[in-house]
């Protein structure tokens, strides 16, 4: 069947004006070559480029007038071209689209003016013949994918040479032209590093192979099943499994004899030489057979959607895991716009479902067939294309859905407006978000640093601020907003970029700088105090509202001003090590700067300036010590309330005795002296010794040496404490105070 329609002309894959085809979009694409494909792609094989979203159009270049000019259509063909602002008048947008036109034409025109008049007639013919197929991609004018790289990008594939009287492209291969144009930009590109906008050929890459075969063979298995349900061979088509599927469609629907079938067949696909619709009826005859007939040709479109699909979504999903994480090369970050797509597409899907409307549902239960769930949208590139035996192909995984479901929500579709999902108000969207690291920093390390700089990056540098007290709370915050910001701007922060708040959480200082009308704010925290701390709760009140503070990740693209809500946004974790200490943490560097020598302390901070060296040592130290001696007290006055008059007595002549026979501190000997006491071990002593501790001899035992019994007596009679051991620490600790 597929060979008789084949004979009147079956649509073959184009490849003027940039089309290019997913692998089950050629019909004359076997399955054993698909699986081939399939493999290769799986092994790291195939070679090609990043397709993009921007502004496709065909351009070329006038060499008598010096001027971009630019085609989406055969009259502009037959025109000469459009100019930049003849362009932005066709896409409907006299603003942003404008000027990303009109930069992106003088950039091209400055880099092909370099060349001289052979080399441009060569590449572009004498009067505008030969057309490129390029894309805008700026910020300024987005579709779904935010770029924040300016470039014209002229791709590999679906250039052409155009008939200027006629619109239409001849046969003629410019590849070779193409290849001349990439040269030539090459050579002058690395002379306009300065502008603005880059003017390039789309980079070759090759796609990454997958860590395992599970993904290739998963869908060739899936692909057997399908043509084998059909009883179609490896060595088959794609035409003959859709010839196979939409026979079947049509034959539950209604019996036709064969002849009249085929021709029904070629109606649908479209075939060259396919009847007209009268005929057809004619052919038919029965009336009721025809009315069924033509409800049939006016589903086309939808019948060979529902027959491509099994394979469609084999092919799908396996393109999905080749892109996951691939890497956008016209983004800077690409992990913050993948985030702000989910966050886009989240959106848009919760408003589909709320909206209840039955037009709408179907668009999304399709999309979401392929989307599956929000993980799905994994990577900032619209899709890789790639050349197999002379055509072109792309995988381009879950952009198709996710481009679908924001096109619904935010335009509507014929008979479902816009106005059904809350779309978004251009007004109310926020211009800038700001970022806030917030916390004690006593001080700050290297740790932070690099946590700041990674937040730098995916905000912006004029958009992160560290913001700190200027509590003073020893020992652990000894340091004031003067000390944290001299070390601060040593690690390299910006002075601008620090500020001091009475309430980090709650900034006014910061955001009385910026209108509340369309400024987002946004704190970065700890992974323990996403999911932990009480001061940060997201979700719903008590009452039934929101939150103040929400996640940032799942509202991207639809944040509210900072007077409605703040959002919160993991701090990336950044984990060095602090010489003989451990992990870099707050506690670790103030124990570790107390004792540094100057070279200990530049290997931890990463530079050594005098004066902070001398100022962070000697608050650290004194903390160190205000620390113990508040221990110290805390157990002393403790253990004071539990001592009676008689035991204050044995108290009082045991701290004699360690002053002034053993030396001890009089903060030693009280530590000491209370703690036996405590323990009853000074009463025993007072009654082996006929009520004293200190006599060499009497009593009952007038020939022993009761000071030495009773050393004994402790060293060997108790096992040691809790308390014992505290008693040791704290005479060292207070010994080596002493010393320093």
């Amino acid at each position: 069947m597929f060979s008789l329609l084949n004979e009147g002309g079956l649509a073959r894959p184009g490849q003027k004006g940039g089309h290019m085809n997913h692998l089950y979009d050629n019909p004359d694409m076997s399955f054993s070559k698909m699986k081939e494909i399939i493999q290769a792609a799986s092994n790291g094989e195939l070679e090609g480029t990043e397709k993009t979203d921007g502004q496709n159009l065909m351009l070329s270049y006038n060499v008598n007038t010096g001027s971009a000019r630019a085609a989406r259509n055969k009259g502009h063909i037959k025109a000469g071209g459009l100019d930049a602002d003849g362009l932005a008048e066709y896409y409907g947008d006299r603003g942003t689209v404008k000027d990303a036109f009109n930069d992106s034409f003088a950039a091209f025109e400055a880099a092909v003016g370099q060349m001289d008049r052979e080399e441009q007639i060569a590449i572009f013919g004498p009067d505008t013949n030969i057309y490129y197929n390029s894309e805008v991609q700026d910020p300024r004018s987005k579709n779904v994918i935010k770029y924040d790289v300016k470039t014209l990008t002229i791709h590999r594939v679906g250039h052409g040479e155009f008939d200027r009287s006629t619109g239409a492209a001849t046969d003629r291969d410019v590849s070779d032209n193409a290849a001349y144009l990439a040269q030539a930009l090459e050579e002058i590109q690395g002379e306009r590093q300065a502008d603005e906008f880059r003017v390039e050929m789309n980079a070759i890459r090759r796609l990454e192979a997958l860590s395992d075969d599970v993904a290739a063979n998963e869908a060739i298995s899936r692909l057997e099943s399908v043509i084998d349900a059909e009883g179609v061979s490896d060595n088959q088509t794609i035409g003959d499994y859709m010839v196979s599927r939409v026979e079947k469609i049509v034959s539950q629907q209604v019996e036709l004899p064969e002849h009249i079938k085929v021709e029904v067949l070629k109606k649908i696909f479209g075939a060259e030489g396919a009847l007209n619709v009268l005929k057809i009826d004619k052919m038919i005859g029965n009336p009721q057979i025809v009315s069924v007939v033509r409800g049939i040709l006016g589903n086309s479109g939808p019948i060979l959607s529902q027959a491509i699909f099994p394979v469609e979504d084999i092919i799908h999903d396996f393109s999905v895991e080749m892109l996951r994480g691939l890497q956008s090369a016209f983004i800077l970050d690409n992990e913050p716009e993948v985030a702000r797509l989910r966050g886009l597409t989240s959106q848009a899907i919760e408003a589909i479902k709320n909206s209840k409307h039955a037009g709408a549902m179907e668009i999304l239960n399709k999309q979401m067939t392929k989307l599956k769930n929000i993980e799905g949208v994994s990577t900032a590139a619209e899709g890789f294309v790639f050349d197999y035996d002379g055509v072109t192909y792309k995988f381009t995984g879950n952009f198709a859905p996710m481009n679908q479901l924001l096109g619904l929500f935010k335009y509507g579709r014929k008979g479902i407006p816009a106005s059904l999902f809350g779309a978004l108000n251009e007004a109310r969207e926020t211009k800038r978000v700001i970022l806030i690291y917030a916390g004690r920093f006593q001080p700050m390390g290297r740790h932070h640093v690099e946590t700041f700089r990674n937040l730098q990056k995916r905000f912006g540098e004029d958009n992160t601020f560290i913001v700190t007290s200027d509590k003073v709370s020893p020992p652990k915050s000894p340091l004031n907003f003067k000390d944290k910001k001299q070390v601060m701007m040593l690690h390299g922060i910006p002075e601008d970029n620090i500020v001091q708040s009475r309430t980090p959480y709650k900034p006014d200082e910061l955001m009385s700088r910026f209108d509340p009308a369309n400024t987002a704010i946004v704190y970065a925290v700890g992974d323990k105090d996403m999911r932990e701390n009480p001061r940060f709760s997201i979700g719903f009140k008590k009452s039934g509202g929101l939150t103040y503070f929400q996640s940032f990740e799942d509202n991207i693209g639809s944040l509210d001003n900072f007077l409605e809500h703040g959002y919160l946004v993991k701090a990336p974790h950044v984990s060095l090590d602090v010489p003989g200490i451990g992990e870099m943490s707050g506690t670790s560097l103030r124990q570790a700067l107390a004792a540094a020598d100057p070279e200990t302390f530049q290997s931890i901070m990463g530079w050594f300036d005098e004066n902070t060296y001398n100022m962070l040592k000697d608050k650290f130290s004194n903390t160190l010590n205000e620390m113990i001696f508040r221990m110290v007290e805390e157990v002393l006055e403790e253990k004071k309330t539990k001592v009676s008059k008689g035991g204050q007595k044995r108290v009082s002549k045991k701290i004699g005795h360690l002053i002034g026979d053993e030396g001890k501190s009089k903060e030693q000997a009280a530590a000491i002296a209370y703690s036996m006491e405590d323990r009853g071990e000074l009463e025993e002593m007072s009654s082996m010794a006929g009520g004293s501790v200190e006599g060499a001899a009497g009593g009952a035992f007038p020939n022993v040496d009761m000071e030495e019994e009773n050393e004994k007596q402790e060293k060997n009679s108790h096992i040691p404490t809790k308390d014992t051991i505290i008693d040791e620490v704290a005479d060292y600790l207070l010994s080596n105070m002493e010393k320093r």
